[in-house]
């Protein structure tokens, strides 16, 4: 019998899209409604539509954590940017997105990357920090009448959890 507690990352295909878009919006509705306002958290989830998903996976590489069959993590590295990276909010706190993060870098550095970018949420700066980023820059961007604000953050190849 499969191990359901273990985490299996492997590149996004597109026959995963209505279960990663799933992912992707249960995790922004649920983590971002009280942190962010109405209009920044539409925003978000139409940032992070079917089309921009596939969009960027062909661009670069997503990479998905499973737990069976259930995607509980992704993010996806375009050249040195990472972007879409999300952990559902009922496997958070478990090492699941530090997992893939280790996968993610260990994919920049075997490209020869030597610092990486990306833009973390309100929400997910702490566990970005946490990994090693650092802030680069604080945004603000309005969402129509509303404040959409966000981190630049980067970190460094010798920085990276790759050992």
């Amino acid at each position: 019998m499969k191990n359901e507690s273990l985490l299996t990352i492997r590149p996004f295909i597109e026959d995963d899209l209505p279960e990663l878009s799933r992912l992707i919006g249960e995790t922004v509705e649920r983590c971002y409604t009280g942190v962010y306002p109405p209009k920044a958290i539409r925003f978000f989830l139409d940032y992070h539509s079917l089309v921009n998903i596939l969009r960027d996976a062909a661009k670069g590489i997503t990479l998905i954590g499973w737990l069976g069959k259930t995607p509980v993590t992704t993010a996806t590295l375009i050249d040195s940017y990472i972007c879409r990276v999300f952990v559902h909010p009922e496997y958070q706190g478990q090492g699941r997105g530090k997992s893939l993060a280790y996968e993610l870098e260990k994919l920049a550095m075997e490209r020869g990357i030597e610092s990486l970018e990306l833009d973390a949420s309100l929400v997910s700066r702490r566990f970005c920090e946490g990994l090693g980023w650092r802030v680069t820059a604080r945004e603000v961007e309005m969402v129509e009448d509303e404040a959409l604000e966000y981190y630049k953050m980067a970190k460094r190849s010798d920085t990276l959890l790759v050992p």
